[in-house]
Parts: C-alpha cells; structure tokens; sequence
C-alpha cells in the first residue's frame, strides 16, 4: 500500500468522524430546543422551572399561586425575624426586628418581573435563559422590599458609637527647654455603613436570619508627623526667641501656645452634599493635605491683644458764635489695626528663611469728616429754624430730665441724607445718666419711670424740623392732650412722644449741605435750632380742633397743616391728624 492510499484512508475515516460529531450536535440541540419547547408549552401560564423569589422557590406555580405563598413567606418573616449585628472589636450587639423597621416587599411588582424570566428577548435569548435556569443559574431578580431607614439607623446607633474613634492629628508642643516635641497622629474609626446597609438589604430580600458582622472603615488622621516636621524646624526658633508685634513704642510678644495655634490644613478632598449621612460612613480618601497658618486665628489674636491702638475719628464740636459755625472742641483722628496686611506679615515671617523677631503692626489712620480744615465745606451759615416749647409748673425731676437730654442734641450734626433718629441719638436712660423719675403715658395708665419728660425734647425738636421745612418720616402723638405741649399754639397736636425702641421721632435732612442742631433751655423754656444754608423753609397754619375742645378728659381730634415754601412760593403741603383720648382713660399709677 503507497502513501497516497493510506492518506485517502485516513482523510475519509476523518471526514466520517466529523460527521458523526455534526449528527451528535444537532441532535443535541433538536433535544435541547424541543425539551425547553415542551416546558414552555407545559409552563405556558407558570412560573418557569428554577425561577426564586426572596429566595423561595416558586418554578411551576401561577402568578396566584406564588402571591399566596410569598405573601405567607414574607409576613412569617416580618413576624418573627430579627437580625442580630454583631461587631469585630466591640461587645455592642444591635437586634433589628423586621417589624420594627417598617419593612414591607413588592410582593406583586417582583412576581410580575420574575414571571417574565425565560419569556423575554428574542427566541434564542429566552431559550438560553430557561437552561441556565434549570441548571440554578440566573434563578433570583433584584427584590423590591422597602424599610425605615431612620428607624433602622437609631437601631444600629449604639454599635456606630462604639465603633467610631476620631482620628488624631499630629500635633506641635513645646517643651520646658525651649523646643517642639511631635505628638504622633493615631488614626480613627468609623461604622462601614455602606457595607452594612448592602448585608442587611441582601439579607432581608432573602428572608435569611443569619447575623451580619458591622465593618469598620480606618480613618486616616489628616495632619501626619512627617508633615509637621518642616514646620517644627521653622517654629522652633520662635520658641526660644519669642516673636512680637508692636507699635510706636509698646510690643506686644506672641505666646508659643498662641503661635501653635495658628497652625493650620486644608484638605483636597471636596465634601459630599447630598445624602450627608451616607457619605459621611464612606471610606474617606487619602486627602492631600496642604499645612498652613490660619489667618482668621491670627487676626482674630491681633484684633484682640492690640484693641487699645483702635478708636473711632470724633468729628470737631461746633458751635455758633456771632452767626457763624466755629470749633469748640476739636476733632480727633482715628485709627485701627489693618488685620489682613499684619496677619500676612506674620505669615511671611513664620515661612521666611531669615525671620525677624519684631513685626511692625500697620495701623491705618481715618480723618474726621468735621475739622478745622473742612468746617467751611459744611454749608452751616445761617439759621434754618427755630423750635419753642414751654412746660411752666414741671416737677423739679421733670426739669431734670428736660436738661439732660436736651443736652444729648446739643451740637448734632446731620449729614446731607442722613436720618435723625432722637431715639438712637439719646442712647441709654437711667440713673447712671443722671435722669430722675418722671410721669409717662402708657398704654392704659400712667406712671414714674427714669426719664419722664423728655417727650418735651422730642417735640420741640418736631416742632423745628416741621419749621426748617424738612420730612417727617416718623411721629407719633401723645395718647392724651398734655398742657405742656399745647404752647403756644393754644390748641393740641404739634408733639412728638417718644419711647425708644417701639415709639421714635425721625426727620431726614433732604438739604445740600450739613446741619447742625443747638439746644437751649431757660428756666421752662426749651429751643432747639437748626443752622446750615436755607433752601426752603416751613410754616404751620393750624392746628384747628375737628372735634372737642381743650378739656384733655374729653376725646378729641386736631389737625394742622405745614407748607414748605421755596423762593417765596408754597411748593409743598403736608396734613397732620391728631387724635387723643381722654385722659381719664389712663389713671395714674404709683
């Protein structure tokens, strides 16, 4: 036999094999596709076979069936089920009954999706899915269960708190012989809730009672030894020649522990906003840790250590002599600490590789707006208006208090714009003021308090505002007609009462120029008078009763009206009601 024979032998033998292999094939598969045909037939309205659901096996079963059976499945589970968590390195046990939490399941939603394994996709794609299905494979969904998470999470607290320990920066000291030790850093703990929420849902969407072991996250400390040594070897000299701030000749010396304060990191690492306690338990990066100086720490210290250097500029006191403003006390400049230039000088010199051990505080100096230099700027060359009230047969106290703060407007300046309130501007009253007790007007009674009286102040300087022709943004009359306000008019309701913070009088001055404000008070005479450059003056007819009379325990009701006159022409009119009560309505009380 030649070689030619014998490889025709052998290529036909080898042809037969594969033939053979191809029958074998297909008839494997016509096996296969007619075997998952039949039970597609025989399942047409069941579950296919190896389908679970919450891990209970329901292949064969209606859809009615399987409800039934989940439904007595998960409801002896809710019942009776409770999940011990343990941990690794802690005693704490938390036991979480299914009842407890709230937890519920999807029961029609999963079978719906669970009936449909094996019955979705193409032909080829649902014959494949039923044969991994009898072979265990691809037999459970994602469940759809729902629980409280609050409830579940004040559960687990005690084991979270006896996992948790904060992580320790490292940290600079000094030490009695002038030099900086390193405290270590320790790293902390944490409760891995994300791992424990994944264990307990797949738990729970199994109906399984088996404990679940809480992990914990290491969390590394931010500020580490390595990283503080450059710093230490900067500070220690600082140490052992203490910096200082000063300025013109005091200093003040920086303490060590002041010093280290200031240290300071920040971290490369972005918060997570949304779902705050869940990212809170994730395992933290490592962070790229930037060490610096606080500067908000270092301003913070110079601002308080330095406050004797800050004071306000105070404007020059005016007065009138012979028609015109002059200074009677001078002004005085101000001056305050500039924070953000010394604190990075601080800064620069802690960093610098030649440091100094003084820093120079840089302090700003403001001017006042009223000097010697600008009293000419001010616009206050004549009389605007003058405001009269008489309060004849006032109590010696009364009278008291009148001086007093009629003196708190004495030499007031306003601004072009500015809003005078005679609230703010009397500040505090008491006996530490000097003020005496007087009779004022409250709601439904009268009575003493420290003070009584100034309601003449408030409206005599309601009186020269009206005159001046300025606005009146706030009044309010008195709750009754008071003698020592109806002069001289002759009938009520050109007054201002006051009682600071609720009850206040405020005009604006709407003029160009300044205006300076002097009171004067002779025996029961009080004036004030507005000085600065006329632009417009004010004239008040009235007021006029619309009903009563001066009987003060009769209600009545006034009004009046002011003009503004500009260049001899009224170009404004403004009307004021008043409306009092009877005095009656408001017996004294001691």
């Amino acid at each position: 036999m030649n070689s030619t024979h014998q490889h025709r032998l052998f290529s036909h033998h080898k042809l037969k094999l594969w033939h053979t292999v191809l029958i074998v094939l297909v008839g494997v598969c016509v096996f296969v596709v007619l075997l998952l045909s039949i039970l597609r037939l025989t399942y047409q309205s069941r579950f296919m076979p190896g389908v679970k659901i919450y891990g209970v096996y329901v292949g064969g079963l209606t859809k009615d069936e399987a409800t039934t059976l989940l439904k007595k499945e998960t409801t002896q589970y809710i019942d009776s089920s409770t999940i011990i968590i343990d941990t690794q390195s802690s005693n704490t046990k938390a036991m979480i009954p299914a009842s407890e939490v709230g937890l519920t399941y999807d029961i029609q939603s999963d079978v719906d999706t669970a009936y449909q394994q094996g019955r979705d996709g193409q032909l080829l794609q649902k014959l494949f899915t039923q044969a991994q299905l009898l072979v265990g494979l691809n037999n459970s969904q994602p469940a759809h269960i729902n629980y409280n998470s609050t409830k579940l999470y004040a559960i687990i607290q005690p084991i979270s708190k006896s996992l948790a320990t904060p992580s320790q920066n490292a940290s600079l000291t000094a030490t009695p012989q002038g030099a900086l030790a390193i405290q270590g850093e320790q790293a902390g703990n944490r409760l891995n809730l994300v791992n424990f929420i994944d264990s307990y849902t797949k738990t729970v969407s199994l109906l399984q009672r088996n404990n679940i072991t809480a992990q914990v996250n290491i969390q590394p400390a931010a500020v580490s030894s390595n990283s503080l040594q450059i710093h230490k070897n900067n500070l220690e000299q600082f140490v052992r020649n203490p910096m200082s701030v000063s300025y013109r000749e005091k200093s003040w010396t920086i303490p060590t522990n002041d010093l280290l304060s200031w240290l300071s990191y920040t971290s490369g690492i972005t918060p997570l906003r949304e779902d705050i306690l869940h990212n809170y338990y994730h395992q933290q990066p490592p962070s790229n840790t930037q060490l610096g100086f606080d500067t908000s720490r270092i301003k913070s210290y110079i601002s308080t250590t330095t406050k004797e250097i800050n004071q306000k500029a105070i404007d020059a006191k005016l007065t009138i002599e012979n028609g015109r403003a002059t200074i009677f006390q001078q002004n005085q400049d101000g001056r305050a600490v500039d924070l953000d230039i010394t604190a990075k000088a601080i800064v620069d010199n802690l960093l610098a590789s030649s440091p100094t051990n003084t820093i120079p505080l840089t302090v700003v100096v403001t001017k006042a707006d009223v000097t010697s230099d600008t009293i000419e700027q001010l616009g206050i060359k004549e009389l605007l208006s003058e405001g009269v009230s008489y309060f004849p047969g006032s109590s010696a106290n009364r009278m008291t208090n009148v001086r007093i703060g009629a003196n708190r407007y004495n030499g007031v300046l306003l601004k072009p714009g500015q809003v005078f309130s005679f609230g703010e501007l009397l500040g505090k009253v008491g006996p530490e003021q000097g003020y005496k007790e007087g009779r004022v007007i409250l709601e439904g009674r009268t009575e003493s308090q420290y003070g009584g009286g100034l309601c003449q102040v408030s409206s005599t300087a309601f009186r020269a505002a009206l005159l001046a022709g300025l606005p009146i943004l706030e009044r309010y009359n008195h709750s009754f007609a008071v003698d020592y306000y109806t002069q001289p008019y002759g009938v009520p309701g050109v007054d201002a009462t006051i009682y600071y913070p609720s009850v206040d009088f405020k005009f604006r001055n709407d003029t160009a120029n300044h205006i300076l404000i002097q009171t004067e008070m002779v025996g029961t005479t009080l004036k004030f008078r507005f000085y600065g450059t006329k632009e417009k003056s004010g004239v008040i007819r009235g007021p006029y009763f619309i009903s009563g009379s001066n009987d003060a325990t009769q209600p009545s009701k006034t009004v009046f009206y002011r003009d503004i006159i500009v260049n001899e022409k009224v170009a404004k009119t403004t009307t004021f009601y008043t409306t009092y009560r009877s005095s009656l309505d408001f017996p004294p009380v001691n």
